[in-house]
């Protein structure tokens, strides 16, 4: 027969077991953001949704999520977890460095290469644009 202390009542048994299990999963996610600023996220991912011309809809259709979602991500009421940013960076062909806003300059090019039709250029044109990019590299980093 099991023995069960009268001392604990349901209530008792409830707060016991949130802080063994919940209170250690949110200080892992608040620490996980300690010396993030979700501002520069939020930014970077306004930012790019205004250069794609793409809707908050859109943006929640294809990383599996909501509308809702995406508008408390944006106005910082819900805060993004990584397999969202991870997703987010994945639709805008960005790294996640860029979203956190580590890594401007890489993912500016990436963006504006993007937003750059080839419609209407055959393949050696592209790589002739590439080895033009290429060599603009080359020259700016002496």
């Amino acid at each position: 027969m099991v023995s069960v202390n009268k001392n604990f009542d349901f209530y008792s048994i409830t707060l016991y077991l949130y802080g063994i299990i919940f209170l250690p999963i949110k200080l892992f996610q608040h620490l996980r953001y300690q010396g993030v600023k979700m501002e520069i996220v939020i930014t970077n991912i306004k930012n790019l949704l205004d250069e794609r011309k793409m809707t908050q809809s859109e943006l929640a259709e294809k990383i599996g999520t909501t509308q809702t979602n995406i508008s408390r991500y944006l106005s910082g009421t819900r805060k993004i977890d990584l397999d969202i940013l991870e997703k987010i960076a994945t639709v805008f062909s960005v790294s996640l460095d860029y979203l956190l806003g580590r890594d401007d300059k890489d993912a500016k090019l990436k963006i504006a290469l993007n937003s750059i039709s080839t419609e209407g250029l055959n393949d050696d044109d592209i790589e002739m644009v590439k080895g033009l990019i290429e060599n603009l590299k080359k020259k700016n980093q002496k």
